[in-house]
């Protein structure tokens, strides 16, 4: 679906992981990705997840595009979410799924992806949509895939800076190596909308 907001103001805050980490805290900021990764994701309002406080409600009009998060929300953090709210643990999730105990350990510590098969197990058990679940991990994927393209790119163009003795090497004459480029971090976009869109009042 598409996302909108009641404010200019609330829709950079909430496009900006750094902006919404200053303005709501860690904890906060968090729940807030998460549930705005969520809601993006569902193909229709009906089949967002109620999680109180429900802010969430129809609009008209053209909403597209004010919701471009510059993070993206890693789906294990959602699944996270899921089980406590629901007071189911990750082994029980396991056996209700019949789907490795391991698996479910490693997507919730973001170490596995979440494939279609485990996506229609968590739907029948949690009563998620499959397609939420397949289109958070989607953004997360394409968010970590750019951000990498980024960096590699950046890196590429970084002028190779000369050492003290010399322009091609160190002291003992060796051509020195620029340090690997380090992988950017990814913390919601799936281009399809539903029914309608939903509002964000930032309370």
């Amino acid at each position: 679906m598409d996302v909108a907001f009641r404010t200019r103001k609330l829709q950079r805050v909430f496009n900006s992981e750094r902006e919404l980490r200053k303005k709501y805290g860690e904890r906060r900021a968090a729940a807030i990705m998460r549930r705005l990764a969520v809601l993006k994701n569902a193909p229709t309002l009906d089949k967002v997840p109620v999680t109180p406080p429900n802010r969430c409600h129809r609009l008209t009009g053209g909403r597209k595009g004010q919701y471009e998060p510059d993070y993206a929300v890693p789906p294990g953090w959602v699944l996270k979410e899921c089980l406590d709210a629901q007071g189911i643990t990750p082994a029980e999730l396991a056996r209700r799924s019949g789907r490795p105990a391991k698996l479910i350990s490693e997507i919730v510590a973001g170490k596995a992806s979440i494939e279609p098969k485990t996506a229609l197990q968590f739907e029948k058990v949690l009563g998620v949509d499959a397609d939420i679940w397949l289109g958070i991990e989607k953004d997360f994927r394409l968010h970590r895939a750019r951000a990498a393209e980024e960096e590699h790119g950046a890196a590429a163009h970084r002028p190779e800076r000369a050492p003290p003795d010399g322009p091609t090497g160190d002291r003992s004459g060796h051509r020195r190596r620029e340090p690997a480029a380090r992988g950017a971090r990814a913390v919601g976009q799936r281009a399809e909308s539903g029914e309608g869109a939903a509002g964000v009042d930032g309370k």
